[in-house]
Order: C-alpha cells, then sequence, then structure tokens
C-alpha cells in the first residue's frame, strides 16, 4: 500500500512540475462556455435583489415641461418657533429638512424640500429653486373695535 502511494505522488508530481524559466506557457483555451438564456420578464439569479437594468436613453420618455413653482401651490396655514420649529403646510405638519407631500398636479416639481421655518414663513426647495411662502395674515380674524382691550379706564 505504502509503495502504490508513493508511485502515484511521485508521478502525479512529475505531471505538475514547474516550467522551465524562459519557457512559454500554451495559451488557455476554453471548451464550452457557459450560458443563461431567460425568457423575457425573468430576473437572472446572478443580480442583486432589487437591481433594475439600465434603461436606454432612445426608450426613456422626454419630460413635459416642468410644473409652475410658485406660491400658490402651498398653503401656509401656521408657523411654530422652537426646537424643532414645526409648518403646517397644506394641512400637514412639518419641520425642517422634511419633504413635503405633493398632490397629483404638483408631481412635476419633483420633492419639495422645507429648507427654513421663520417668523411667519417657510422657505421651499426644489431642484435648486428655492420659493418662500408667507402667511397669509388676512386668515386670521379680525379685531372687533367694540371690544377694547387696552382700556385705560378698567
Amino acid at each position: 500500500m505504502w509503495i502504490l502511494l508513493c508511485c502515484s505522488v511521485l508521478c502525479g508530481g512529475a505531471a505538475h512540475a514547474a516550467p522551465e524559466p524562459g519557457a512559454s506557457v500554451p495559451a488557455y483555451e476554453l471548451r464550452r462556455r457557459s450560458v443563461c438564456e431567460l425568457p423575457d420578464g425573468f430576473r437572472s439569479p446572478f443580480l442583486p435583489l432589487g437591481w433594475k437594468r439600465p434603461v436606454d436613453a432612445s426608450s426613456v420618455p422626454v419630460p413635459v415641461a416642468a410644473a409652475a413653482f410658485s406660491e400658490k401651490d402651498f398653503q401656509l396655514t401656521s408657523v411654530l418657533l422652537g426646537s424643532p420649529s414645526l409648518a403646517v403646510i397644506n394641512g400637514r405638519s412639518y419641520s425642517e429638512g422634511e419633504y413635503v407631500k405633493t398632490t397629483a398636479a404638483q408631481r412635476g416639481l419633483g420633492r419639495v424640500q422645507v429648507q427654513k421655518i421663520g417668523d411667519g414663513l417657510v422657505v421651499l426647495q426644489t431642484g435648486g429653486r428655492q420659493l418662500t411662502i408667507r402667511q397669509r395674515r388676512s386668515d386670521l380674524p379680525a379685531g372687533r373695535p367694540e371690544l377694547e382691550v387696552l382700556n385705560p379706564d378698567r
């Protein structure tokens, strides 16, 4: 048994000996190339989950002109200054850095972010453009002149 083991090691070792220095090594020839062909709609098992193939530039639809980014699209109802400052825009409260939820008509604006909240105003930003929205003071109830708050005779 020991003799067979020694012979197999010696014979096998001679077949895989290192080539002489300066000798050329023959090029590797691939016998059969493996191919994975999948029907349309199937995800390749070799790609990470959630990965999507890049879309051809020719098949991407040309975007329609961007929607107008104006103050009339947003209604600032109230502002609370503090830490963190809050603003109620279109009936929802937001703090600085949050993204404003847009309606279907405003989808062309992209993502609208609250940049700054100040006293009676909010600065919104989208696509490098900024818009300052001011709280409408006409929304506040008008004072009643028959009630004098600062009556010196009281």
